[in-house]
């Protein structure tokens, strides 16, 4: 049973948007992790590249509102904090995350143009990102960060 504004519900949401970005991330249990302490050494390395997530905290917008959701459902309007570790191999090439920059690039191309009403996902909004230091031991690394816009009925 999915339920609007769950944030359970909303961070699979993200998720499956996350490895709809491109098809190296599919399928997402492979590619797309819940859990930003994910040891991405102990994952096989025929599964790069790898995203892990982390959800939180939440801010409870409802005095911008007044409760109003449209029409005459009532609720709240929330928006969660999100991070994105996306992790690739290393460009043989002149710039070692290369890889890693041209996916995160995707990732949030894709996001920004996702809403998803069974979630309750309205938009991704701020959303920013960088390298992370240290291309190392055959792996590159980019952190995406950025908020979610989404809807919780009171039912």
């Amino acid at each position: 049973m999915v339920t609007e504004g769950n944030v359970y519900d909303v961070k699979e949401a993200i998720i499956t948007h996350i490895s709809e970005a491109d098809a190296t991330l599919t399928p997402k249990a492979d590619h797309v992790f819940p859990n930003v302490d994910l040891d991405v050494w102990q994952v096989d390395t025929s599964k790069m590249p790898v995203v892990a997530i982390k959800i939180g905290p939440a801010n409870i917008i409802e005095t911008a509102f007044g409760r109003k959701l449209g029409g005459s459902v009532r609720g709240n309007y929330i928006t969660f904090y999100f991070t994105l570790h996306v992790h690739h191999e290393i460009d043989s090439g002149s710039e070692p995350s290369k890889k890693a920059m041209d996916l995160a690039d995707k990732i949030i191309t894709y996001l920004e143009h996702s809403d998803d009403s069974a979630s309750g996902i309205v938009y991704y909004d701020e959303i920013t990102y960088r390298e992370a230091s240290g291309a190392h031991h055959g792996l590159a690394r980019m952190i995406i960060e950025g908020y979610v816009f989404v809807r919780r009925p009171i039912s």
